[in-house]
């Protein structure tokens, strides 16, 4: 296999990424921003991609996304010829679900493709209740082992796609979600948002604010919504705290944004496309998620901001290391009142722990993108 540090290389993203408006859209932007500083890059996007005539990546919005993704196979013959003119040595398919793409393409141009899992898809629609999720496996696997080499989110990933799938162990690696972030924001940029939250909002010195972001249609989200509403909130007002739960995020529901507007410990600012301010002002971050896949990429964000965090035990994939347990805390999937109780912990001011450094090593996405390119030299030099 060619080495992409060492030739030209080519994501595939088979869905819009630009304008990133999400955390995942982010995480690939981000991803592929600081990939970029070390490889030749290009990009094959989606069609409904909105591209900056500023973004210095080289962007080709050519792909059929959805429902018309199949009528990719039409394209084939004029991707062939991208790639022989470019002369890429490398492909790289972000999600699994465009990598019969990639396969097909190697078939015409010997050109190697890495698959970079964001989760096990398969596993996500099934907890989701999709009927189909066994099809959906059937396929990840197969192509997954017919990959050149596989980047896996978080390590649990990993030791499932060997043991269940025969992936070949010698053609995987981790590469989980990054953040750009060195450190922990200083003490007085912290005062200094949290000043302009309790402003904006006209808020006491004394509320304890708690966060939560995320793509709001979906699903596990929307579910945790309906927790923060019926389970979370009872149970603070019975701990006698002053206290207000702050949501961002797109796509809520039209019936849930009529209820939670109504209610008064919740403030719903809508989508910002710049959240710093809630990442930095707010005391606890809020994750009442007990369905979804992969690593929690809002989780990694939190942390990185210095926000100490309440999760459920299955919010704690990829995360689970024990010098992250003062500012990570987990209770059992649907313990409510053990969560509301971590809340008022977490939150109070007089126990506010540092996030400590090895955490920032681990989810560099300088660190993540350098160790992603060196676990394909290993491979290369077996």
């Amino acid at each position: 296999m060619q080495l992409p540090d060492t030739g030209h290389l080519l994501g595939i993203v088979s869905y819009r990424i630009y304008p990133a408006e999400n955390g995942g859209q982010q995480s690939i932007t981000s991803f592929y921003g600081e990939l970029s500083k070390r490889v030749r890059l290009s990009l094959l996007v989606s069609r409904d991609n909105v591209i900056d005539p500023e973004e210095p990546i080289e962007i080709f919005p050519q792909l059929y996304s959805s429902y018309r993704s199949w009528m990719n196979v039409f394209l084939v013959y004029q991707l062939i010829r991208l790639i022989k003119k470019r002369k890429y040595t490398c492909m790289l398919v972000d999600h699994s679900y465009y990598a019969w793409l990639a396969w097909l393409l190697r078939r015409f141009t010997g050109v190697p493709f890495i698959i970079r899992s964001h989760n096990i898809e398969s596993h996500r629609f099934k907890d989701l209740g999709r009927w189909y999720w066994s099809w959906i496996e059937w396929y990840e696997k197969r192509i997954h082992q017919r990959a050149n080499y596989n980047w896996w989110i978080c390590r649990e990933d990993l030791k499932y796609a060997i043991k269940q799938w025969k992936i070949d162990p010698e053609k995987c690696a981790v590469t989980t979600y990054g953040t750009l972030l060195h450190s922990t924001p200083e003490k007085s940029q912290r005062l200094a948002s949290r000043k302009k939250i309790l402003a904006t909002w006209q808020l006491p010195e004394s509320v304890r604010l708690f966060y939560f972001n995320g793509s709001l249609g979906y699903l596990p989200n929307t579910e945790a919504l309906r927790v923060i509403m019926y389970d979370l909130i009872p149970r603070l007002r019975q701990a006698a705290i002053d206290f207000r739960i702050i949501i961002t995020g797109s796509g809520m529901p039209v019936e849930w944004h009529s209820l939670m507007s109504k209610e008064k410990a919740i403030i719903l600012p809508g989508f910002l496309p710049d959240i710093s301010m809630y990442w930095e002002g707010t005391d606890c971050f809020i994750h009442p998620v007990t369905r979804g896949a992969g690593i929690k990429t809002k989780l990694v964000e939190a942390l990185a901001h210095g926000l100490p965090c309440v999760t459920t035990q299955a919010g704690l994939r990829g995360l689970d290391q024990p010098g992250y347990r003062k500012v990570l805390l987990a209770v059992p999937d649907y313990d409510w009142q053990a969560f509301a109780e971590q809340m008022v912990e977490a939150s109070d001011p007089d126990k506010r722990y540092k996030v400590p450094l090895e955490f920032y090593h681990q989810f560099s996405l300088q660190n993540i993108v350098h160790s992603a390119l060196l676990s394909l030299q290993q491979d290369g030099n077996r």
